[in-house]
């Protein structure tokens, strides 16, 4: 059990991938909670820093590059163990914590159900040292910046407050965890004609050229906002929105962390262990013998994914909405 009035100088090691970070959120969370007098150095990939840039509680950031030689990770493990930390949370599962020697550190792995909800996996790390995580949270900061930025977008599209706004996050990291072009573009016109609702195609610039095999010239009111957000407002865009439509994606935990429902469209990937965590979002997804297969290339010409029909997902948006 860890002794708290002995913890003043934090460390947190999270991930790599954007989606995976917006995972390990809600531990940042309980630390500031059970520690809120300690300081907080936050270990993060250099893609990933600008949500928590803007975290009063978090004293500094190291962005870390996994590539890097194994010499400098040596030399940076020494670099932080001068700086005298009382408690190291590892998510990496690096040998960093042993290198540092502080007196509270988590452990370098952790027995897991193999189903649990990664979020739920990381907050256990945190368990064995005796910490509450039952109301474990985490409160993205937004500057007055980024939500001028947003509205200057949504002005610029003649957006009211007042409409009803879906968001839809096409692009996944991986090419086998995107639902079909056709599907969205399919899926656009029916939310645009039938319900009313103005559509935002979001992601950052690597989503581009999905994005232009979904949007044709009879899609008037949906818009590609693709590379025209950094991570902290496009958070704050989908917090706006009614509803987020999205791969397995890191617009999807995004979602999560601001509270907004969607609709997770999965195939290859478990939606047990990367799925909607908020109460009222919706996973649409085809129960094959393949799937979830959890691997990096599909020997069935992606049937998980290209099974599931616009009209489907369409009947999910509108009972949502």
């Amino acid at each position: 059990m860890i002794d708290k009035t002995k913890i003043h100088n934090i460390l947190f090691i999270t991930l790599t991938n954007i989606g995976d970070v917006v995972l390990t959120l809600p531990v940042l969370g309980v630390l500031e909670a059970e520690f809120p007098e300690a300081k907080i150095t936050v270990m993060v990939s250099p893609q990933a820093k600008e949500l928590i840039q803007r975290d009063p509680q978090v004293t500094k950031i190291i962005a870390y590059n996994k590539r890097i030689s194994l010499i400098e990770k040596i030399n940076l493990g020494f670099r932080l163990r001068r700086r005298g930390f009382d408690l190291v949370v590892d998510l990496r599962s690096t040998l960093y914590p042993m290198l540092i020697n502080a007196p509270y550190k988590t452990r370098l792995s952790s027995k897991n159900k193999n189903n649990i909800h990664k979020k739920y996996s990381h907050l256990n790390k945190l368990t064995s040292l005796g910490l509450d995580v039952s109301n474990a949270s985490y409160k993205l900061r937004f500057s007055s910046e980024d939500v001028f930025k947003i509205k200057s977008i949504l002005q610029d599209l003649n957006i009211s407050d007042t409409e009803k706004i879906v968001a839809i996050a096409p692009g996944a990291k991986s090419h086998i965890k995107r639902w079909t072009t056709s599907g969205f573009g399919k899926l656009c016109n029916r939310l645009n004609k039938e319900l009313g609702v103005k559509v935002l195609l979001i992601g950052d610039s690597n989503d581009k050229e999905i994005i232009s095999h979904i949007i044709s010239p009879g899609l008037n009111d949906t818009y590609d906002l693709s590379g025209r957000t950094n991570l902290r407002e496009l958070a704050y865009l989908i917090s706006r929105c009614k509803l987020l439509i999205t791969n397995d994606s890191a617009p999807l935990h995004l979602a999560d962390l601001v509270e907004t429902q969607c609709i997770a469209i999965f195939g290859p990937t478990d939606n047990k262990k990367y799925g909607p965590t908020l109460e009222g979002s919706t996973v649409i997804r085809k129960d094959l013998k393949c799937s979830p297969c959890e691997k990096a290339q599909c020997a069935f010409a992606l049937g998980c994914m290209k099974q599931i029909s616009a009209d489907e997902v369409f009947e999910a948006v509108k009972n949502e909405l």
